[in-house]
């Protein structure tokens, strides 16, 4: 009975889910402001004005990089009307809410699971409750799987929240890292994904606010994407990592050296092998110089450049272009059996070394007769050219 115990604890309020009644009251957690919540960025400023001009006066074509700060500036008016900061108190109610409709609608899923192992089984365990059996168990397990789905319906809204109430804090960290290749609104999009990431991840129960957890996430994501989307050949970003570590160091030991220093001891400095060391620098060096132009010749004896060997798909492959010209051989001879007028009408009719297909009337038109007259000269044709010997191979190639 231990298991029809534990169902029943998950179905005490279904006619209140079915009847569109919320369990929780998760209205009540509105947007507070941010009394008692230093979130950073909380009072942004896009690091620009926008084009001002007359609203009755006609204004010039806007060119890209215009267009691009109009679009920003509507954002950020937006999130400014729009959005408002949570409380302490509001974000620890509503991840705590967030993870009560998770667990719920997990444990309902593994229910069900349960339940569908079990009536799959010859000899049921579960015939034994009058509740799994007949329509009562498809019923019930339709109704436990609407459950489920209210729960996790929530968990996405109050997700939500969270991402709207801290977009903010994704603008003021994705300016730090502008001209570094990829445009403001990009940088903003990849920080609003670590953010999604951060509510996905952020564990109430820890006592950190979602913020500082939040931080992390969204810079990660905003200092990877230069990385991962301005270079032509991916290089993980761990290594990029390095390769600037190594840099600063050289740099510094040569001011103090007065010298190039060794790898020996740029790995003492950094705390690592020399033979990390030079596997970094060699690294570097090799993507760098793999980096060629097309134009750059193959080498020094011969001249010939790479764009020459790059293939070119709108040219078909020498089979393909072999076999289409043996079917429209294979065709014009099939179109000599024909008489003049036949020949004619099959051509238009199919578009045979035409741009275009005609209708039986237009063709009719074209010659003067019936449509009905037309599609006899078409039958008859084609029963001609289907019993001719062409007509077997022409089959055979096609």
């Amino acid at each position: 009975m231990k298991k029809q115990k534990h169902l029943d604890k998950l179905t005490p309020r279904l006619a209140e889910i079915e009847s569109g009644a919320p369990e929780e009251n998760y209205e009540s957690y509105s947007y507070g402001g941010d009394e008692g919540f230093d979130q950073d960025g909380a009072d942004f400023d896009p690091g620009f004005a926008p084009g001002e001009g007359g609203a009755g006066r006609k204004k010039p074509r806007k060119t890209k990089l215009e267009e691009h700060l109009r679009l920003l500036h509507v954002y950020f008016k937006d999130l400014e009307h729009e959005t408002s900061l949570l409380s302490p108190k509001e974000e620890l109610r509503i991840a705590a809410n967030i993870k009560k409709c998770e667990n719920k609608a997990e444990a309902i899923r593994a229910v069900l699971s349960e339940i569908s192992r079990e009536t799959s089984k010859k000899k049921s365990t579960l015939k034994k409750y009058p509740v799994y059996t007949g329509t009562d168990m498809v019923s019930y397990m339709e109704r436990m799987s609407t459950l489920s789905d209210a729960y996790v319906k929530r968990s996405s809204e109050l997700k939500n929240r969270f991402i709207k109430s801290n977009l903010k804090l994704v603008i003021s960290i994705a300016k730090n890292y502008m001209g570094r290749g990829l445009p403001l609104a990009d940088l903003i999009q990849e920080g609003n994904l670590g953010l999604m990431r951060a509510v996905e991840k952020f564990d109430y129960t820890l006592g950190y606010k979602f913020s500082t957890y939040a931080s992390w996430w969204i810079q990660q994501a905003v200092f990877r994407a230069p990385f991962e989307k301005t270079k032509t050949i991916r290089i993980p970003v761990y290594l990029y990592e390095w390769a600037g570590k190594v840099r600063a160091v050289t740099t510094m030991l040569s001011k103090e050296l007065d010298r190039e220093p060794t790898c020996e001891e740029i790995a003492k400095e950094l705390g690592i092998s020399p033979s990390v060391v030079k596997r970094i620098i060699q690294t570097a060096s090799d993507v760098m110089n793999n980096v060629q132009s097309l134009d750059t010749p193959i080498s020094n004896e011969d001249q010939r450049t790479h764009i020459e060997f790059v293939e070119d798909e709108k040219i078909p492959p020498p089979d393909s272009a072999i076999l289409k010209r043996t079917v429209q051989n294979r065709i014009e001879d099939i179109l000599s059996l024909l008489t003049p007028k036949e020949r004619e009408i099959i051509r238009m009719r199919f578009g045979i070394g035409i741009e275009t297909t005609y209708t039986l009337s237009e063709i009719g038109d074209r010659f003067g007769v019936t449509r009905e007259r037309i599609r006899q000269i078409e039958k008859s044709a084609l029963e001609k050219i289907s019993s001719s010997y062409i007509g077997e191979y022409l089959r055979d190639l096609i």
